[in-house]
Parts: structure tokens; C-alpha cells; sequence
């Protein structure tokens, strides 16, 4: 029987070079059926739209998804941890949201899903120059399905240090994704960062540059970041944290993620899936 612990993937959305990686550390199956008993599952891509059957199907041999479907509910929905009065915002480490735009004052906003983002159309599906906007783009959003069954969210928009504009007027920002993981089965465990990478992929001539403000910034950023980790870590195991530096200079967290559905971004696949894979050798053993 192998010692290895599994992965659970869906092979149209895995990126090639992905699964060339997870498979040097993980057995990988794109069918929770096939997953061995009493396993802690990573799963890559695979948990929507069916969660509860994925979930479901693993309980029936004793295994179960590093994150459930519970803490995958909590993360998903940004009301849980950057609402006034939540944890991160509380803290001072993400702007507000609010789940209705009655009653704004003036300014720059941007509207969004309460999980996902149209952030690629920038300036049709995401940013508002003024509160009069934020109905016309709310509109346009809920023609998309999925954003519409999420439900949206209005925050103020915080410029960001910018390394370009993109398409739509989309700016490229100094953003950092970076993974996070405690052993599921102890809430009071130290969330640890396993992987960071420069947020822009698709950028990758920013990457040199946004590594070197990184290091600059280490001791702020990594401060700001193990602070909101700490509040995050309690509600779910395995998550990621995108953190930019503001305009003024402040290092905020921008988005919350389920780290099983997040894209690596510029991280190594290599580095992410052993060290992912040894955390969860040590509870197999």
C-alpha cells in the first residue's frame, strides 16, 4: 500500500506542468472513489460545483479533504473575514465590505463576487470611479451566473503600488500570493507559509522586481501577513493570503482563499507539491 498521500485533480483544469509535479509526490486520481481510507486529501481544482458529493463520497472510506466543506465556506465568501467588525478588518488588514451599496459616501469603489472577480475587465466588471457607478457594474456582474450565485460585495478602492496597466485598464500591482497551511485536525496549530510567489503570471517581466521589494520589505510584509494568519488559521487549515503594498506604502491582505482552488501564480510547482506532500506524509504517519 503506498505511503504517498493523494491528490485530487480534475485533468481539464490542472495545468500540465502541475500534474508533471504533483505526481512526482502525490498518487493522483481525478475520482474521489479511488482515494485509499482514512487519507487527508489535497484537492487541486477539483472540489466545485459538487463539494458535498466530493466530500461525501471520500467520508464513506474515512478520508476527508484538508479543508471541509465548512472551513471552505468561510474562506469563499469574503463577507466571513473582511465585513466590519471581522477579524481582518478589525485588525486593520483588508478594506471593508459590505453586501449593499445604500448609503455610501462619495469615492472609488470596487464590486466584485463574494469568492471570485472579473478583475480582467477591470474597468467594466470591477472598478467604480464613483458610488453612480457601482449599480451599472453591479448590473453587468450578474448576468455572469456564477458571480450572481455568489452574491456581490462592494469595497473602497485602496490604489496599490502599480507596475503597469493592463488590458481594460486592469493595473498590475505589487501583490503577492502566498499559501498557508496547520494541521487540520488542530485548530490551535501555528499556520506556517509554504510557498509565496509574485502574483502576476501573466506579467512575468515584473517578477525580478516585485522579488527584490519583497525582500526589502521582508520583516513589514511577513509581520502584517503572520498577523492575519494567525486570525485565518483557526477557521480553515489550508488557505492563501494576497498581499499588496499600498500607495502609501502599507502592506494590506486583498483577497482570502480556499488554497485547494487558488492558481500557484509565479510559485514553483516543484517546491509547492513536496513541501504540500511532506506536511501531509506526517499526518499519514
Amino acid at each position: 500500500m503506498s505511503t504517498r498521500p493523494t491528490c485530487l485533480y480534475r485533468p481539464y483544469i490542472m495545468p500540465p506542468e502541475e500534474l508533471a509535479a504533483a505526481s512526482k509526490y502525490f498518487d493522483m486520481t481525478p475520482y474521489p472513489g479511488q482515494v485509499p481510507p482514512n487519507q487527508t486529501v489535497l484537492a487541486r481544482y477539483s472540489v466545485l460545483p459538487f463539494a458535498e458529493l466530493v466530500a461525501g463520497e471520500l467520508a464513506i472510506v474515512g478520508s476527508k479533504l484538508i479543508n471541509s466543506i465548512e472551513q471552505h465556506r468561510y474562506v469563499a465568501d469574503a463577507m466571513s473575514w473582511s465585513a466590519k467588525g471581522s477579524c481582518l478588518e478589525r485588525a486593520g488588514l483588508t478594506p471593508w465590505s459590505r453586501d449593499n451599496w445604500y448609503d455610501l459616501p462619495e469615492g472609488q469603489y470596487i464590486v466584485k463576487g463574494k469568492t471570485n472577480s472579473q478583475k480582467s475587465k477591470w474597468n467594466k466588471l470591477m472598478f467604480c470611479q464613483s458610488v453612480a457607478d457601482i449599480p451599472i457594474v453591479a448590473g453587468r456582474l450578474l448576468d455572469n451566473e456564477m458571480i450572481a450565485q455568489q452574491g456581490l460585495i462592494v469595497r473602497p478602492y485602496i490604489p496599490l503600488e502599480t507596475f503597469d496597466v493592463g488590458m481594460n485598464g486592469q493595473p498590475v500591482t505589487y501583490e503577492y500570493r502566498t499559501f498557508w497551511y496547520r494541521n487540520p485536525d488542530d485548530s490551535d496549530a501555528t499556520p506556517q507559509m509554504i510557498s509565496k510567489g509574485f502574483y502576476w503570471s501573466s506579467w512575468p517581466e515584473y517578477e525580478e522586481a516585485a522579488n527584490a521589494l519583497w525582500d526589502i520589505e521582508l520583516p513589514v510584509v511577513m509581520e502584517r501577513a503572520n498577523e492575519a494568519a494567525s486570525l485565518i488559521g483557526p477557521n480553515v487549515p489550508f488557505f492563501v493570503l494576497d498581499m499588496a503594498r499600498t500607495k502609501d506604502g502599507r502592506w494590506i491582505v486583498i483577497e482570502v482563499n480556499d488554497a485547494q482552488q487558488s492558481a500557484l501564480s509565479c510559485i514553483s510547482a516543484e517546491r509547492f507539491y513536496r513541501r504540500i506532500s511532506e506536511l501531509l506524509t506526517n499526518i499519514i504517519e
